[in-house]
């Protein structure tokens, strides 16, 4: 069996079928595929933090919602959208 995690692929001995094997191992293990002059190589796959531009955009209502919101906002004289959006906004705030 073929120890993916040690596994070393240079550009000139590149196997597609071990590659698509290697990159399900990977998937499945924790690890992603990396690459540099040398070739690909596997290593832990560490996720990088979210910034406060991806939280925030996790976060908002999906833009159907919001303009549901603005809308009803109109129709009622209420101030749930920009109250929606603060909210987010206070939750996560520029770094």
């Amino acid at each position: 069996m073929t120890d993916f995690a040690n596994l070393t692929m240079t550009r000139q001995n590149f196997d597609a079928g071990l590659y698509e094997s290697w990159a399900d191992w990977c998937n499945a293990n924790g690890y992603e595929i990396a690459e540099n002059d040398a070739g690909y190589f596997c290593r832990k796959y560490e996720p990088q933090p979210l910034d406060y531009r991806e939280k925030r955009q996790m976060a908002y209502p999906d833009i159907g919602e919001q303009l549901d919101m603005i809308y009803w906002d109109k129709v009622n004289g209420t101030n749930l959208w920009a109250e929606a959006v603060q909210a987010v906004k206070r939750e996560y705030p520029k770094e």
